[in-house]
């Protein structure tokens, strides 16, 4: 079996990749802002061996939070689930809270991504994958900044691919479309969801499981010589 660090087991996509992970008997370390929620899966489950709580919000202090992670490895996989969504106008946005997005969603990962690499043997093949958004592609209103920190990830990881080819790293992300998550939930904010739902994405609301599954073929099985891709999972969005 396979050793995988995961960013956010707690809650929604993450917590879903988690369980088939963990069920396929799989070793799993994990990194995230909840220590309460991973102390509880880790009372329940084996196979999770260890975590470490940071704050994303403040990349700075990553490395200093999660020192000791890394003496768990070499890792086969790291997933980052972590992220956060936003629903604003632009003549409302402020600096702060556009800062704050891109932290999590963006910043936090570059940061995680270059410990990952730094503390992983040169010749130890180890596949990448990062939860992005259809958002990173298509628009939607009210969701500019969101978008942009999903875009950012994409090619970011279309340019990083090549460099990390040489650290025996395949790096790929997954596009999904809108997501039965709370996060994804907080469209409905805008008063249409549903019938938002219904025009946009004829194959309704994608399950976190439906996600979970596309996430662990790319940990666990998808060819390594696949890279710098973006993996789109529409349920039909246009």
């Amino acid at each position: 079996m396979a050793k995988f660090l995961i960013s956010g087991v707690v809650g929604g996509i993450g917590n879903a990749l988690f369980k088939r992970l963990i069920e396929a008997g799989h070793e799993i370390y994990a990194i995230g802002h909840d220590g309460e929620g991973m102390q509880k899966l880790q009372d329940q489950y084996s196979n999770f061996k260890h975590y470490v709580v940071c704050d994303y919000t403040n990349p700075q202090d990553i490395e200093k939070s999660c020192q000791d992670i890394w003496q768990y490895g070499p890792f086969d996989g790291f997933c980052y689930c972590s992220g956060q969504t936003q629903v604003q106008s632009v003549r409302k946005m402020k600096y702060e809270e556009n800062l704050k997005l891109f932290n999590i969603n963006f910043f936090a990962f570059l940061e995680v991504l270059r410990l990952f690499v730094i503390h992983k043997p040169k010749n130890y093949v180890s596949r990448v994958v990062v939860l992005s958004s259809i958002s990173s592609i298509l628009t939607t209103n009210y969701t500019a900044m969101y978008g942009a920190s999903k875009a950012a990830i994409d090619a970011f990881l279309k340019n990083a691919s090549i460099e990390l080819i040489n650290f025996k790293i395949s790096i790929n992300s997954l596009q999904p479309g809108y997501v039965d998550t709370k996060m994804g939930r907080i469209l409905e904010v805008l008063g249409d969801f549903e019938d938002r739902i219904a025009k946009s994405q004829p194959m309704g609301i994608i399950s976190t499981e439906d996600v979970a599954i596309e996430l662990e073929y790319m940990l666990t099985k998808m060819p390594l010589t696949v890279t710098g891709s973006c993996r789109l999972l529409s349920g039909g969005c246009h």
